[in-house]
């Protein structure tokens, strides 16, 4: 009896070892799918971002992400002949709800699909994104952005934002170093917000530097 028992107990004592080792396993493996579906999103928001543009306006642009996966995402495009777009946001948070809500903003901008909005007027395209991305129909997300529209008919840049860090408008002596915010809240925190634009002469060869922290 008492070698019956020290046979049970060491089969016993295998069936645990044997299901902690499946457990662990199939708990890499899931880690392992998990990061592959991370990095390949990371991949998918990387390749919406724009090519670098050349020709009388310039553009070049780093993506540099403090996470594999994040709610940072910029953008520009000719709205029509004459005028740029311009714009980053920065969603609340890490991951892939703060990464679907960066795409899903940053597809209306690239499609100007914000029905009855004047693309050109960046306090009008602030107000409308804040009303259609309410925090409470996001997963309690909440983003900042920096939009503006550069005119190269008259070289004139006219810019709003809501809650994101002032873009810096690069200089030489002739024309100092401008910050450049409206303020503005947050977006998706209070339906009400209003947002104004502000405008700056741009002087030829002066840079335009947009970031997020």
């Amino acid at each position: 009896m008492f070698l019956r028992a020290r046979i049970e107990a060491s089969l016993e004592k295998k069936r645990l070892r044997d299901k902690e080792r499946k457990t662990y396993e199939a708990l890499l493996a899931s880690e392992k799918r998990l990061a592959a579906e991370l990095a390949e999103a990371a991949v998918y928001v990387r390749s919406l971002l724009p090519a670098p543009l050349e020709g009388q306006v310039r553009a070049q642009w780093r993506f540099q992400p403090s996470a594999e996966l994040g709610g940072d995402i910029f953008g520009y495009h000719w709205i029509n002949a004459d005028r740029l777009a311009i714009y980053l946001l920065d969603v609340s948070g890490h991951g892939v709800g703060a990464a679907l809500l960066s795409v899903s903003v940053f597809n209306v901008l690239r499609t100007q699909s914000l029905q009855g909005t004047d693309f050109c007027d960046p306090a009008a395209v602030l107000k409308q994104l804040n009303q259609v991305f309410p925090m409470e129909r996001q997963n309690n997300l909440l983003f900042t952005i920096w939009y503006g529209v550069f005119d190269r008919g008259t070289w004139q840049l006219t810019y709003a934002s809501g809650g994101h860090p002032p873009a810096v408008l690069l200089g030489d002596a002739a024309a100092p170093t401008q910050k450049l915010s409206t303020g503005g809240r947050v977006l998706g925190c209070d339906p009400a917000a209003e947002f104004r634009n502000a405008s700056c002469a741009i002087a030829r060869g002066q840079r335009l530097y947009v970031f997020s922290d």
